[in-house]
């Protein structure tokens, strides 16, 4: 994957990582990133757009990031 390792959680957010259950991006709510030149920034979900194993991060370094989950329906199991 072009700009990130897939294995770490930076890689599978920048890739968008999915499969039968949905994609990452659905529940990342924000990320701070860094780029290059050490300029760090923060992204919130307005900011953020997720397509099939890709998003609009472009920054070189993820550096934290915040996910927003729901619990599971236990009946539907």
């Amino acid at each position: 994957m072009p700009g990130g390792h897939p294995g770490s959680i930076g890689g599978s957010i920048k890739g968008n990582a999915g499969g039968a259950f949905g994609d990452i991006g659905s529940a990342v709510r924000a990320v701070t990133v860094m780029d290059t030149h050490s300029r760090v920034s923060a992204r919130d979900k307005d900011d953020l757009v997720f397509e099939y194993r890709k998003s609009n991060i472009n920054a070189k370094f993820i550096l934290d990031a915040t996910f927003g989950l729901s619990e599971d329906d236990r009946s539907a199991s």
